[in-house]
């Protein structure tokens, strides 16, 4: 579902994204490889919070930290475009 030109979500996202939280991440996964953006975010939701706390435990710099965060999501979020293959989805 494509973003309204209104920078806040529609109900109708919101209650998509709601829904997506309850699937398991091998569904999310696919959905994703699909091009379904939402479930990307709710990928990132789920695990950005303990990739961000292990890359501060690691570069012990928070801005250091959140832009790794953000090139890691990056490039999985490209990685599963188009992919075929069961992918297990882990922080």
């Amino acid at each position: 579902m494509k973003p309204t030109s209104d920078s806040k979500p529609t109900q109708r996202m919101r209650l998509e994204n709601t829904a997506l939280r309850l699937l398991s991440d091998a569904r999310l996964a696919r959905l994703a490889a699909e091009g379904d953006r939402v479930a990307f975010a709710v990928i990132f939701d789920r695990y950005h919070q303990r990739l961000f706390s292990y890359c501060a435990s690691l570069l012990r710099n928070r801005d250091d930290a959140a832009d790794a965060v953000q090139s890691t999501m990056l490039r999985a979020m490209n990685a599963l475009d188009g992919e075929q293959r069961e992918i297990a989805v882990r922080p």
